[in-house]
């Protein structure tokens, strides 16, 4: 890495990045990550 240049700070963990009420539900949760989960899988393919 080239003197001067500026190093990016780690992203930190998942913890840090969601909002309490981001789910209204349990199942609201696992149906996104079902859905992300699926729509991920149907890209790769």
């Amino acid at each position: 890495m080239p003197a001067g240049e500026p190093v990016a700070a780690p992203a930190g963990g998942p913890d840090e990045h969601l909002a309490a009420d981001t789910f209204e539900s349990d199942e609201e949760l696992e149906e996104f990550l079902a859905l992300t989960y699926a729509e991920r899988h149907r890209d790769a393919a």
